[in-house]
C-alpha cells in the first residue's frame, strides 16, 4: 500500500438501515446518490461506518481490499498505534436523524465525540432534577417506567439536558453519560466498540430494540453534565513560522483513544506531519484542495476519506475548503504541547479534554506530569 489511500464509500455494505435515518443528509454527506449506497430507492439510511473493522459494517479501500485485512499486514500505513492484539482502535461514523434515537449511555471505558455537521437537537446529560431522582429506589422506579413507555419529550427533559445544537460543534461522551440524538447530522469518532446500552425508545417497543434497565442504571454518571460545546483551540507548530498562510488548525477534542482536528483553508495551505507512531485518517468536509507530499499531488474534494499512512512525511493541504483529522494522539507531543505553543494556559488546554474532569484524559496527562 502506498502512504495514502482512499476508504470505498461506495461500497454499500457501510450504509444501515435505521427507522430513525435521515437519508438525504446522509448522501449530502458522502457526495453520493440513493443509487450509489442501496440497491433499494425507499431505503432509510441512518448510520454509515466511514472507517471500521467492525463486522457491523466493513471499510473498504478504493482497491477492494478491506480495512480489517491490511491493519495487520501494513506497518507503514497503521504504525504503532495497532493495538497489541492487532486491532484497528478506531471506529468512525456517521449518524443522522429525523426522528428520535435511543436515550442510551455506553459501556465501561467506551468515549466518543460528536462533530455536529448540521443544526440539530440531543439529549446530553442530567439535569439537577435527573440527578435528584436516581438517588432514590423509587425514583430509579418512576424513572424507569417513563423510560418504557413515554414518547414526551417535555416530559424527559425534566431528567436530561435538552440542547438545540448548530453546524460545527463538537461534545465528548463518556462512557455514562446519557444522551440521544433527536434532530440532525453528526461525525462520530470513536474508540473501537459499537456496543450501547439502550434505557429509553421513545415507546417503540420494537421487538429488535430492547432496552436494557438495569445496565442502564448502574453505568450513569450519577451528576449533572454541562451540556455546552467544547471550545476549538487553535494550534501552532514549527512551520507556522514558515508558512502560516490563510489557514487555521484547531483541535476539537482529544482523549487518550482519538483526537479530532479541523483545518479551515481560504486559498491557503497548511502543512501536516505524519511519524511512525501514528495516521490520520482525513475526512474532506468541503472544498476543492490539493493534498502533496512533493512526490504525490492528489485533488480531494468533498465526499472523500483518505488514511495517510505512518511515515515520517511532510504533506500540504492547498485551497479552500474545511479537513477533519482522527487520529491517535499523543497527548503531550500532539495536543498539549502545540496548544501551549499557540499560547494556551495550561487550563485552558484542560477544556479540550471535556468537562469532567476525572473523565478528562487532557488534565489527567498533565497532572501526572505536575503541569497543573
Amino acid at each position: 500500500m502506498k502512504d495514502i489511500v482512499e476508504i470505498d464509500l461506495g461500497n454499500k455494505d457501510i450504509y444501515i438501515k435505521k427507522i430513525w435515518g435521515n437519508t438525504p443528509e446522509v448522501l449530502s454527506f458522502v457526495n453520493k446518490t440513493i443509487s450509489d449506497v442501496s440497491n433499494n430507492p425507499d431505503d432509510i439510511i441512518g448510520e454509515v461506518f466511514l472507517v471500521s473493522t467492525h463486522p457491523d459494517g466493513l471499510s473498504r479501500f478504493t482497491n477492494g481490499k478491506l480495512l480489517k485485512d491490511e491493519v495487520g499486514n501494513e506497518e507503514s500505513v497503521f504504525g504503532k498505534t495497532i493495538t497489541p492484539k492487532g486491532e484497528f482502535p478506531l471506529l468512525l461514523k456517521v449518524l443522522s436523524a429525523k426522528k428520535y434515537l435511543s436515550i442510551q449511555t455506553h459501556y465501561k471505558n467506551k468515549v466518543e465525540a460528536w462533530y455536529t455537521l448540521s443544526d440539530g437537537e440531543m439529549l446530553y446529560g442530567l439535569t439537577q432534577e435527573g440527578e435528584e431522582i436516581l438517588k432514590t429506589e423509587e425514583g430509579r422506579r418512576r424513572l424507569a417506567e417513563l423510560l418504557q413507555k413515554s414518547s414526551d419529550l417535555e416530559v424527559l427533559k425534566k431528567y436530561f439536558n435538552h440542547r438545540e445544537f448548530q453546524a460545527g460543534e463538537t461534545y465528548l461522551i463518556h462512557a455514562g453519560l446519557v444522551h440521544a440524538l433527536l434532530r440532525g447530522t453528526v461525525l462520530e469518532p470513536q474508540k473501537n466498540s459499537n456496543l450501547t446500552i439502550r434505557g429509553g425508545d421513545w415507546g417503540r417497543n420494537v421487538a429488535n430494540r430492547q432496552l436494557h434497565l438495569d445496565d442502564f442504571f448502574a453505568s450513569i454518571f450519577p451528576y449533572q453534565s454541562d451540556p455546552r460545546p467544547i471550545s476549538p483551540k487553535n494550534k501552532s507548530y514549527r512551520t507556522d513560522k514558515k508558512k502560516p498562510k490563510n489557514s487555521r488548525h484547531s483541535c476539537l477534542v482529544a482523549t487518550s483513544d482519538f483526537a479530532l482536528d479541523k483545518i479551515s483553508l481560504q486559498k491557503g495551505e497548511r502543512m501536516l506531519e505524519t511519524f511512525v507512531d501514528r495516521f490520520f485518517v482525513v475526512i474532506v468536509l468541503s472544498g476543492d484542495i490539493e493534498l502533496t507530499n512533493g512526490v504525490v499531488y492528489k485533488k480531494i474534494k468533498k465526499g472523500q476519506i483518505f488514511i495517510l499512512g505512518a511515515t515520517p512525511n511532510e504533506w500540504t493541504f492547498k485551497g479552500s475548503g474545511e479537513i477533519l483529522l482522527t487520529y491517535v494522539p499523543h497527548l503531550k507531543k500532539g495536543v498539549i504541547d502545540p496548544l501551549k505553543n499557540s499560547g494556551y494556559s495550561y487550563r485552558e488546554i484542560t477544556e479540550i479534554g471535556g468537562g469532567a474532569l476525572k473523565e478528562n484524559d487532557v488534565y489527567i496527562e498533565m497532572k501526572e506530569r505536575g503541569l497543573l
